[in-house]
């Protein structure tokens, strides 16, 4: 609460600087405004009513001289507007340049190239996040072999996405390892590892370019890949059916031609562009959470043809989608606490079973 406090505290002193900046030449301008308007109207009048600033003018000269003034006094109000606005946007800007020049976190990375992933283990791992007490993954340890569709399960909390952003080396393990191959995946080159991996998060993005830029953004697939990848997600249909087809641009605000796409459809999309990548692991973490049920069915019918016999990581809070899958990772309080198949973790007396049960007669209710 301090850090939000402080942070808050932070803002509204820059804030008050540009707003107090803008509130003084705000008035600066005012002022020289009105005695500028004075000067030239006691000049002025001055000059009709008397010769001793100068020849007399008629009021005539009067009205078109005070008019001149009034269009130069409007001129230079609008151009000491359009300057004060400039500064406060580049002030605005300022917190971001100060953001983009920061260096970048470094990550370590090796000499080895990563390849065909053979396996990939957690090893006594325990991590926590940054300045936190609490132990998120607490001497875990795991394999998963070529070929295994995991899915992860577990309460809230439990570290599910976490073990997800560790083996996308988001963060680094407190202790403990993770083996790609054997291997400490920290000895391999690091962009030669994420290659290998494709993932789907939570809180994915779709990028305001064609559809096919966003599932291919390398062009590296011709289109029939692309229509092939569509129709195994169940959005060939809708893609078909825009004027564009895969040329339809995704974002209304700069394309008057583009689509507006719903929720569902752009969740996706993003499947497509995880699975289109020729990577060895897939992760999708709650790849459906935004469709609707008949929509996620097709999904996980489809789901072998999808990840096309690659290694593949799941997690979802709908436990029928562990059914398809070889084995479930259960998790409860920072531990495993089984992995096992569906059929044998049904057979016995486990949180899985509790949850699996739960929600199936809920939906039977």
């Amino acid at each position: 609460m301090n850090k939000v406090n402080t942070y808050t505290d932070e803002i509204g002193d820059w804030l008050h600087q540009i707003y107090s900046s803008q509130a003084n030449a705000e008035s600066g301008q005012a002022v020289t405004t009105a005695l500028s308007r004075f000067a030239t109207f006691a000049y002025s009048a001055g000059r009709v009513f008397t010769d001793s600033l100068g020849p007399q003018i008629s009021i005539g000269h009067f009205t078109v001289i005070i008019g001149a003034a009034e269009n130069f006094v409007s001129s230079l109000e609008s151009a000491v507007s359009a300057i004060m606005m400039m500064v406060q946007n580049v002030s605005h800007c300022v917190p971001f340049a100060t953001f983009m020049l920061m260096p970048e976190r470094g990550v370590s990375s090796g000499d080895l190239e990563a390849g065909e992933l053979e396996s990939i283990a957690f090893e006594n791992l325990v991590f926590s996040y940054p300045n936190s007490d609490r132990v998120i993954l607490d001497d875990i340890s795991f394999e998963i072999k070529k070929g295994e569709k995991i899915s992860i399960v577990g309460l809230n909390n439990a570290g599910k996405s976490t073990i997800v952003k560790l083996i996308c080396r988001l963060f680094e393990p407190d202790s403990g390892r993770i083996l790609w191959n054997g291997i400490d995946i920290r000895d391999y080159d690091y962009d030669s590892y994420l290659e290998q991996i494709s993932c789907v998060f939570q809180d994915f993005m779709v990028f305001p370019f064609t559809i096919q830029d966003n599932i291919d953004p390398l062009g590296e697939s011709g289109e029939d890949e692309v229509w092939e990848i569509l129709d195994e997600v169940s959005m060939g249909s809708d893609v078909r059916s825009l004027p564009q087809q895969l040329n339809t641009y995704l974002d209304k605000s700069l394309f008057e031609e583009a689509t507006d796409m719903s929720g569902g459809q752009k969740q996706k999309i993003a499947i497509a562009r995880a699975v289109r990548k020729e990577a060895d692991l897939v992760i999708l973490d709650e790849p459906t959470a935004a469709l609707d049920p008949l929509a996620e069915s097709e999904v996980y019918e489809h789901f072998n043809d999808l990840v096309r016999g690659r290694t593949a990581i799941f997690i979802s809070h709908r436990m029928s989608s562990s059914v398809f899958c070889d084995k479930i990772l259960l998790l409860d309080g920072g531990r495993i606490a089984a992995m096992d198949s569906h059929e044998i973790l049904m057979k016995g007396n486990n949180l899985y079973r509790t949850l699996f049960e739960t929600q199936a007669a809920n939906y039977r209710k």
